[in-house]
Parts: structure tokens; C-alpha cells; sequence
């Protein structure tokens, strides 16, 4: 799939925004963030806080009329965008209570039941945020096309998806802006956007995301 704008800056009213604590911010579209003139392989923090990416593989490339970074459906767990600086502890001590990702994707059409991860820490250990899932609820057949989204706490690893009440499909080959909010301790904490509107809630009570496997640490975060 196409890999858009990782990006919580418009505050139109069709789109999800953050208001504070914006801790990752990498615009493919912005040359301050991404020259792709230069063959850079590093995407520059536009949040202000230095949490820099480095685009690394062999598949994934950057697509000029599209002005975003493409991965190929053939890329490898080595291809993607890792984040540096910013990392999770293992273990019980490093916990997320909320966490807000926004992203604008293009997948090209077709009807191949596949697993396209968005952004994920370390791949899948602490949360995964894709569209279609190998290992969700409902079964890869039934969320693909789907957000998705996968974490550990101390209460086990749950794998969600807007299934039950998005009836679009994200690979229709045109440009969509995604989002995911986790809120622990809250009945209905966890909520799927796609072009502003509000797809699905689900109705569980989570955890705060933490306690993974503490000889895996720390955990840091992948796009794509």
C-alpha cells in the first residue's frame, strides 16, 4: 500500500486532530520532513521533539506523483519506516493509558485478504494498528479492508477490528484519512475513524497497554 501522512494538524471539521501532547509528526509531502531530492533516508520529527524515522529495506520506495513513501505488497518485516528515540520499557513500569494515531493511506484495489500494518511498536508485541488483521477476532477473510488494532496488557493480547459496524472497504484505491484512539479504564476507549466520521467503538474495558515480554526491551515503533 501507499503510506500517506502520518499527520494530527488539521483541524477542519472532517478530520480528527490532537490538541496537545503530539509526541511523532512526519509529513512525506513536506520537504522539511522528508527530502526525497536528496535520496535522504532519514524522515525529519516535525513535532519538535526529535523522535526522527529512517526509511530502511530494499522494497519500499518514494512514489513522486503521490508524494508519499510506497510499500509494495511484497515487502518484508526489514522494509519501513523505524522510529528512533522514542521507545516503550518492557515489563510492567512503562504503561500507555491513551494513545491517538492519525494517518492517510491509499491502498491500491484488489481483493487479496491481506494484513497492512499501518504503524506498530516492535511489529506486533505491544500494538499493532493495521488495516485487516492475521489474527483478528473475526478472522483475516472478515477484516480486510477493516482498521485494526492489536495490543498487550496485563490482561492478555486483544485483537480488534471495525468489522461489525464499517460496512467501506480501504482498498478501493483512493486516498482515506485513518485514525485510532485507545483510552484505558473507559468503557467504549477504543474507536475507529476513517474521513472524520466515527466507524466504530468498541465496547470493551481495556487495560492500560503494557507488560510485554521483559526480556524483549525496549520496544521501538515501525511505519509500514
Amino acid at each position: 500500500d501507499s503510506l500517506g501522512n502520518i499527520s494530527s494538524t488539521n483541524q477542519s471539521s472532517n478530520t480528527i486532530s490532537l490538541n496537545n501532547n503530539l509526541l511523532l509528526y512526519y509529513d512525506f509531502n513536506n520537504s522539511s520532513s522528508y527530502n526525497s531530492q536528496n535520496s535522504t533516508s532519514t524522515v525529519n520529527d516535525l513535532s519538535g521533539n526529535g523522535y526522527n524515522g529512517v526509511v530502511t529495506g530494499t522494497k519500499i520506495s518514494y512514489d513522486s506523483d503521490e508524494k508519499a513513501i510506497y510499500f509494495p505488497s511484497d515487502a518484508t518485516v526489514d522494509d519501513g519506516v523505524y522510529i528512533s528515540g522514542l521507545n516503550y520499557v518492557s515489563g510492567p513500569s512503562d504503561k500507555l493509558n491513551e494513545l491517538t494515531i492519525i494517518s492517510r493511506i491509499k491502498i491500491p484495489n484488489h481483493n487479496n485478504d491481506l494484513e497492512n500494518t499501518i504503524m506498530s511498536f516492535d511489529r506486533s508485541a505491544v500494538w499493532r494498528y493495521t488495516v485487516g488483521s492475521t489474527q483478528s477476532e473475526s478472522g483475516l477473510s472478515n477484516s480486510s479492508g477493516k482498521p485494526s488494532f492489536r495490543i498487550t496488557n496485563k490482561q492478555g493480547t486483544f485483537d480488534s477490528d471495525a468489522s461489525s459496524s464499517y460496512s467501506g472497504d480501504l482498498r478501493d484505491g483512493r486516498w482515506h484519512d485513518v485514525a485510532v484512539t485507545f483510552k484505558a479504564n473507559v468503557a467504549g476507549g477504543l474507536k475507529y475513524y476513517v474521513d472524520g466520521a466515527l466507524v466504530h467503538t468498541a465496547t470493551n474495558t481495556f487495560e492500560p497497554i503494557s507488560n510485554h515480554i521483559d526480556s524483549e526491551t525496549p520496544r521501538f515503533g515501525w511505519i509500514g
